[in-house]
């Protein structure tokens, strides 16, 4: 008879189990890296490059292995330019 009840509310559990993490479904995977666009990856490895302290040819070499050189370069374009047009000036 105790075997019989552990058994049912087991599956009781299971059932209540599946039906929480339906409605409240884990943050982790709300925010994964691979749901993010191309230019939000590239500041999030860029954010990471200065919090761990790496230099900036490392963020081109990343960004070439998961490739999203596109994305680099479009995102650094305008701070190439800028760096440019401030050396020409002075």
């Amino acid at each position: 008879m105790g075997m019989l009840v552990v058994f049912f509310f087991k599956i009781l559990e299971f059932i209540l189990w599946g039906v929480f993490r339906s409605v409240f479904p884990r943050k982790t995977y709300r925010n994964n890296y691979r749901t993010l666009s191309d230019m939000e990856k590239v500041t999030y490895l860029e954010r990471r490059r200065q919090f761990k302290g790496y230099k900036k040819g490392w963020l081109y070499f990343r960004c070439k292995e998961e490739g999203l050189l596109k994305a680099y370069k479009q995102m650094f374009k305008k701070e190439s330019i800028k760096s440019i047009e401030a050396k020409k000036n002075e």
